[in-house]
């Protein structure tokens, strides 16, 4: 996941995206996209204050030690994905 869709910075609807990606576990990582640093800032410290405060901070330990464990060619923390709930219209549908 990017750093600048868990922030908003993309919009709140990715970011709602992104949180039902989180909470259906499937995201094992958060990366940034910082290809200079005008238009595509460097945002990962943001990102995960903002994954602290929706999560906890056990969630930003997790994505943190995924980096590492990529780098160390270690296998990663996951969780068994589950789908995506859908939020319901007017209750309804």
């Amino acid at each position: 996941m990017t750093a600048s869709s868990v922030t908003g910075e993309l919009g709140k609807k990715i970011q709602r995206f992104t949180f039902q990606l989180i909470d259906a576990n499937l995201t094992h990582f958060i990366a940034t996209d910082a290809h200079n640093t005008t238009s595509r800032p460097f945002n990962l410290v943001e990102a995960y204050d903002v994954v602290e405060k929706e999560y906890g901070i056990e969630f930003v330990d997790m994505f943190m030690e995924n980096a590492e464990h990529v780098i160390d060619g270690k296998m990663i923390y996951r969780e068994n994905p589950e789908r995506i709930k859908r939020k319901k219209i007017l209750g309804i549908f």
